[in-house]
């Protein structure tokens, strides 16, 4: 994928966004297993955003799913990689856009990009008002 990436200022809004919805700001381990069985850790990564990011950075393939999850550094790494993925690759965002904009795009789609481009994923009340409730929180004076 070409391009440097989120910014760092950037990607440090929206991963404790992301924390904050999903794990109420991800005071929890990276091994913690969410609801459900399927996420992982303080920003609820799963095996298949995993995969994406092996699909889209080979440099990755070396690793397995037990790694990142064992792996605080490689976690965030991934989770960086992969929020990258849906904002640029499946979303096609501009990290130009308002942070605030941003970060109620992918605090949704985060939990299923492909879905949430075609407008099949049903928006969930208590996410939505998180991501509000963080976007209030954090919004720059």
């Amino acid at each position: 994928m070409a391009g440097v990436g989120i910014p760092l200022d950037l990607w440090e809004y929206l991963r404790g966004g992301i924390a904050y919805v999903e794990s109420s700001g991800g005071k929890v381990p990276y091994s913690y297993v969410h609801p459900g069985g399927v996420a992982y850790g303080p920003l609820g990564l799963t095996a298949k955003a995993f995969e994406d990011v092996q699909r889209i950075f080979p440099e990755y393939k070396r690793y397995k799913w037990e790694d990142i999850i064992r792996n605080p550094n490689l976690y965030e790494d991934v989770a960086k990689k992969y929020a990258d993925i849906i904002s640029r690759l499946y979303l096609h965002l501009s990290y130009t856009l308002p942070r605030e904009e941003i970060m109620k795009i992918l605090g949704e789609a985060w939990r299923g990009p492909i879905a949430y481009k075609k407008g099949t994923l049903t928006p969930l009340p208590q996410r939505t008002r998180s991501l509000e409730e963080y976007i209030r929180k954090y919004r720059r004076r």
